[in-house]
């Protein structure tokens, strides 16, 4: 296993891990914890929703995938039939319940620049995995996932390589629009470009998460070429899966 991604822009902190083999970013302290979970780089393409390969390569028996509409739904396992049929949601919810009904899956939510979440809360024994680009921001996907845990202040959260402010060009206004409470604070919207990141993560902060708890990749997927990007490769994107599991 390796610790530093060859072609990172960024270097990782001691928070992270990567994977070399599986194209995998993780987070150190919930490795250690046995929390299957992780933010792939790019390849494997699930662009098709063919997870096969996907669950071959992870030695897991589905993974469960959704149809995204850029909306603040989030599907909670233990109500979902499960059944083949893509549900219209952003993010899935696991509880003990779920991972005592579905042991062996894994839940996952693509992406192509849109900012993948990950929650976790050890005490709750629950997790989360959540897609969320500039429409999910601004109706707070966060939020409504939040809302499914007992307490917020048991959660950590960690948002994965997505569309970073070096490169994410914006329209002010609908910046203004969407983001009026959030787009002065530093760090949001600077020279045209806006970071959904930022916003996330001061979202995250006012629903009652502390900040030690709060990891963010500096990875931007428009600008790195190992991530998917459909900034930067329009129609011809990928979809890189990010993921929960029990």
């Amino acid at each position: 296993m390796s610790e530093d991604p060859s072609s990172s822009l960024e270097p990782l902190s001691r928070d992270w891990v990567y994977d070399g083999k599986l194209n995998l970013l993780k987070i150190r302290a919930w490795d250690e914890k046995d929390f299957f979970h992780g933010f792939h780089l790019g390849e494997p393409d699930l662009k098709s929703k063919d997870t096969a390969s996907w669950c071959k390569l992870h030695s897991k028996s589905n993974l469960y995938l959704l149809k995204q509409v850029h909306s603040n739904l989030v599907e909670d396992v233990r109500l979902s039939s499960l059944n083949g049929e893509l549900v219209e949601s952003d993010g899935w919810f696991l509880d003990r319940e779920a991972v005592e009904k579905e042991e062996g899956s894994t839940f996952g939510v693509l992406s192509a620049d849109c900012a993948p979440i990950i929650l976790f809360s050890q005490e709750e024994k629950c997790s989360a995995v959540l897609h969320s680009g500039w429409r999910g921001a601004a109706s707070n996907i966060l939020s409504e996932a939040l809302k499914k845990f007992r307490n917020a202040k048991t959660v950590e959260m960690a948002i994965g390589p997505s569309a970073g402010s070096c490169c994410y060009e914006f329209e002010r206004e609908i910046a203004e629009k969407y983001f009026r409470q959030w787009i002065d604070a530093e760090g949001v919207y600077q020279e045209g470009k806006l970071s959904v990141k930022r916003v996330i993560e001061l979202q995250a902060v006012q629903a009652g998460i502390s900040r030690d708890r709060i990891l963010v990749s500096e990875i931007c997927s428009i600008c790195d070429s190992r991530c998917y990007s459909f900034r930067r490769q329009g129609q011809d994107s990928g979809r890189q899966v990010s993921f929960v599991g029990v």
